[in-house]
Parts: C-alpha cells; sequence; structure tokens
C-alpha cells in the first residue's frame, strides 16, 4: 500500500510538473493559440515603421536579451508634418504565447507628428511624441517562454470624425492588461492604419 501510495504521489508529481512546462508556454507558441493573431506582414515595406533602440531593429527580429528599457526613436518616411498619427505598442502573446490570457498588454499610446527637419538632415523621419497617454513600458515577458511577439501600429488621427482625445477603455499607466484592441479601434474609429512593426523578445 504504501508502494502505490509513493507511485501514485510520483505520477501526480510528474503530470503537474507537465502542465507547468504547458501553461508557460515552454513549447508553444502564438501559431497554437485558441484564437491566434496574426503577425504584422513584413513584405509590406512601404508600410513598415523605422525602429531604433541602440541599433536600428529589422521587422520580426528577435532582440532576446537585449536592453529594451528605453523607449525606442520611430520613424516613418511617408509621414507629413501637417498630420497628426496615433501610435500604439502592444503585446498580443501575453501571458504566454499559447495561453494569451493577458490579451493585450498595451505598452505605449502617443500622439506623434513627424519632423520634416530629421527626415532632410539624416533620411529619415522621426516620429515626436506631441502627447503621451500611456508611457512606454519595454518588454517584460515571463522567464521561460517562448519570444512574445511586440506591434506597433500607426493610425492617422482625424479630429473631425473621432474624439478629441482617445478613449484607452480604462487602462492606463498602473493598468495595461486585457487592452480591448478592436473595441478601442471602433470607439477611436481608427479607420487609417499607416504603418506597422513588431519584433520579438524573450527573457
Amino acid at each position: 500500500m504504501a508502494e502505490l501510495l509513493v507511485l501514485v504521489s510520483r505520477l501526480v508529481l510528474v503530470l503537474t510538473s507537465c502542465l507547468l512546462v504547458s501553461s508557460y508556454g515552454q513549447t508553444c507558441t502564438w501559431h497554437e493559440a485558441a484564437v491566434p493573431v496574426a503577425s504584422v506582414e513584413c513584405r509590406h515595406t512601404s508600410s513598415l515603421l523605422t525602429v531604433h533602440y541602440d541599433t536600428a531593429v529589422t521587422c520580426e527580429q528577435d532582440l532576446s536579451g537585449k536592453n529594451l528599457t528605453n523607449a525606442p526613436t520611430v520613424s516613418w518616411r511617408n509621414g507629413h508634418s501637417a498630420d497628426i498619427y496615433l501610435l500604439i505598442m502592444i503585446d498580443p502573446d501575453a501571458s504566454t504565447p499559447c495561453k494569451p490570457d493577458l490579451r493585450y498588454v498595451i505598452h505605449w499610446a502617443a500622439f506623434v507628428s513627424p519632423s520634416n527637419v530629421t527626415y532632410f538632415l539624416q533620411g529619415s523621419n522621426d516620429l515626436r511624441i506631441t502627447d503621451e497617454f500611456i508611457s512606454y513600458r519595454g518588454p517584460h515577458p515571463p522567464e521561460g517562454t517562448p519570444p512574445h511577439r511586440y506591434q506597433f501600429f500607426l493610425y492617422r488621427w482625424v479630429p473631425e470624425i473621432t474624439l478629441l482625445h482617445p478613449t484607452f477603455l480604462g487602462n492606463d499607466n498602473s493598468s495595461r492588461f486585457h487592452f480591448d484592441y478592436d473595441q478601442f479601434k471602433a470607439v477611436n474609429r481608427l479607420e487609417h492604419l499607416e504603418a506597422f512593426f513588431e519584433f520579438q523578445y524573450s527573457r
């Protein structure tokens, strides 16, 4: 009887370990999520933002292990200085890519405006922050999970048909989880997606 109890307890331990491995997504990717979110289409280079941390980042690049504490410089060649744009950065893979139960986490949200002076001097068009609604917070996925994707979206803001300031549906600097991206777009009538970008990161 004692040997049977030991055997059962060992079996429970093994099953628990397997469940923990699965729940932390160590073998899962975003493809295996119940409702997967598509990656950014990196072949459409005309719609891609340019993102710089210490160095330039390529779309879908894996930046695992790098220091991403400070906000990147974001540029876009097609911007017009007279227009206002809304830039947001989200994580569609929290808490793990195969179990994104915290989707979405919003990492950054700000009104930005292109600076044509930078474009002529350096060959790029940096997006200057004019009003930051949710401050930048760098990637911080759970250790041991596959890389999370961090996606940037740039919308042209049309004050005539949208609210004066975007509605973030209860999300702020202290409450970033469960950001309803689809509802956010609908409430703010965001119909003009101008540019996008994505990289990956794990710890």
